[in-house]
C-alpha cells in the first residue's frame, strides 16, 4: 500500500475509532466525495465530519480493525483454492 493510501486508511480508523475529526482536514480536500451505496453521497469536509459523528453516535462501541498488512514483497497473499 502506498504511503498516501496507508495514511488514508489510518485516518479513517482514527476518525471512526477515536473521533479524530481533525484528521479529515489533514487528509482530504474540500471537494471530497464519499460513495457508500445505497446511501446518498457524502460531500465536502463538513459532510465527512457529519458522517463520522453520526457513525460514532449510532454505534458508540463499534471499532474498526486495521486491515491486514501485505507481505513485505508488496504483493498480496495468494488465495488458497478449496
Amino acid at each position: 500500500m502506498s504511503d498516501k493510501a496507508t495514511r488514508r486508511t489510518e485516518w479513517f480508523l482514527e476518525a471512526i475509532n477515536n473521533g479524530d475529526l481533525a484528521a479529515i482536514d489533514e487528509t482530504r480536500t474540500p471537494d471530497v466525495v464519499m460513495h457508500v451505496p445505497p446511501q446518498p453521497d457524502t460531500v465536502g469536509l463538513q459532510g465527512m465530519r457529519d458522517f463520522v459523528d453520526a457513525a460514532r453516535h449510532t454505534l458508540p462501541d463499534a471499532k474498526m480493525p486495521a486491515p491486514p498488512r501485505r507481505q513485505s514483497s508488496g504483493t498480496p497473499p495468494r488465495a488458497i483454492s478449496p
